[in-house]
């Protein structure tokens, strides 16, 4: 009888780790922008439950849907900038409207089936946004966005100059 209850009291006490009202990569708080609204182009950043970062970015814009695309980051910081190209996921709304989506984060990027955290945020994605977070909340941010398809066509903003959004400061 012992051992049924030190099971029971495990498994129960197991289920109650993973009993959290967020996923592990789930948003606790999110913000859009202070500045920066474009046509074609969305831009949210959120802190996730462990604290992480997660920036996701739409676009709608007017590169081809039929070949891949990648989205260009540039975040500044005041030790220098700090950038790269990160791949873009192809998806259709319920109107049947193609857009891009790509995140980003420094923490979780695909919580398992548990809870737990199946994938990480790429190297990559962890040094472009190495500065974002602090404890107890997410830095102001200076953020650059452009994207690239696979011919080398670019959608960087008018005028040639790459999309530029400002976050303030986000506590918990």
């Amino acid at each position: 009888m012992t051992q049924f209850l030190v099971l029971f009291a495990l498994t129960f006490t197991s289920v109650n780790v993973f009993a959290t009202p967020f996923p592990a990569d789930g948003l606790i708080k999110f913000d859009t922008p202070s500045s920066g609204n474009f046509d074609g182009v969305k831009i949210i950043r959120g802190m996730q439950q462990s604290g992480a970062i997660a920036i996701e970015i739409e676009y709608r814009g007017k590169l081809s849907r039929g070949m891949p695309l990648a989205a260009y980051v540039r975040v500044h910081y005041l030790d220098g900038d700090r950038d790269g190209y990160f791949p873009m996921t192809y998806y259709q709304d319920s109107m049947g409207q193609a857009y891009w989506t790509v995140r980003l984060t420094n923490g979780c990027l695909v919580r398992g089936p548990m809870g737990g955290c199946d994938e990480f945020g790429s190297a990559k994605m962890k040094h472009v946004l190495f500065w974002a977070t602090a404890p107890g909340r997410l830095n102001a941010l200076n953020i650059e966005v452009a994207f690239v398809d696979a011919k080398d066509h670019w959608d960087s903003g008018t005028a040639g100059k790459n999309y530029p959004y400002l976050f303030g400061e986000l506590s918990y």
